[in-house]
């Protein structure tokens, strides 16, 4: 195994809707109003690739309520549904995550 920065291969569920305990949220006047934020998955960036030196990256995004697209480069392609995102790929690792609060 080379020496430096290893890609991890294995599959960390993410869920469409997340909501976090108020622990994990930094002490601030927006902390109530925070209490009891859902968030919304908006977006998630994939690493294609077996090394994390090196590979492809894609991105999946919501367009709407109900509709999600690929981006590969230059292609874009519509996803049959969110279950296309949430589920484990095998030629390809999620990145990032991007959540945006939705109450």
């Amino acid at each position: 195994m080379p020496p430096g920065v290893q890609k991890v291969h294995k599959f960390i569920e993410y869920p469409q809707e997340l909501a976090l305990s108020p622990n994990w949220l930094a002490r601030s006047q927006e902390l109530p109003k925070l209490r009891n934020a859902k968030y919304r998955l908006e977006s998630v960036i994939y690493h294609h690739g077996e090394q994390a030196s090196g590979g492809h990256y894609t991105c999946d995004l919501r367009r709407s309520k109900d509709e999600w697209l690929r981006f590969d480069d230059v292609d874009i392609t519509s996803l049959e549904s969110v279950n296309d995102v949430l589920c484990e790929k095998k030629d390809r690792a999620a990145y990032i995550l991007f959540y945006t609060i939705c109450n």
